[in-house]
């Protein structure tokens, strides 16, 4: 018995060929949208003490991510002080609205969840992420001495 090999690629390996096709296409899209990040950021000053420097999304490390009013200010302050670069923020709206011209980040497209990709990566360096949470009933008990509630 003879074997031959086949001197063409079997139709069975296409759809593979086919799926690295798509992974870089993929990989070029996520490559432009980055560039188009760096671009934005660099030509544009984000500034805001209450959000951090965003323009230094490189180099920042820690992210405090929270619902408003639920003491997250204190930690983003807590690592401040210290000598850390920190990125609190609550959701896209309200990090859009802290900046004069965040609405330049909202036509780009460009959300929290993009930013810690592109800070991703830019560097290996672990990032840490901090998420508050305040329970139903503190938050009655905190405003009570505001509103004169006993």
């Amino acid at each position: 018995m003879i074997w031959r090999v086949p001197h063409t690629i079997p139709s069975f390996i296409e759809p593979w060929a086919w799926q690295r096709s798509s992974r870089s296409r993929r990989l070029l899209r996520s490559l432009n949208k980055y560039k188009k990040i760096n671009g934005l950021l660099a030509d544009n000053k984000f500034e805001n003490n209450d959000v951090g420097p965003l323009n230094e999304v490189g180099s920042v490390n820690k992210f405090v991510i929270s619902i408003p009013k639920c003491g997250t200010t204190a930690v983003q302050r807590g690592f401040e002080r210290i000598g850390h670069q920190v990125i609190h923020a609550h959701n896209n709206p309200t990090t859009y609205e802290a900046f004069v011209n965040g609405n330049l980040l909202q036509d780009a497209g460009i959300s929290l969840e993009t930013l810690v990709r592109f800070r991703r990566r830019l560097s290996t360096e672990p990032i840490h992420f901090f998420f508050g949470y305040r329970e139903p009933i503190s938050s009655p008990f905190s405003r009570s001495k505001r509103y004169s509630i006993t």
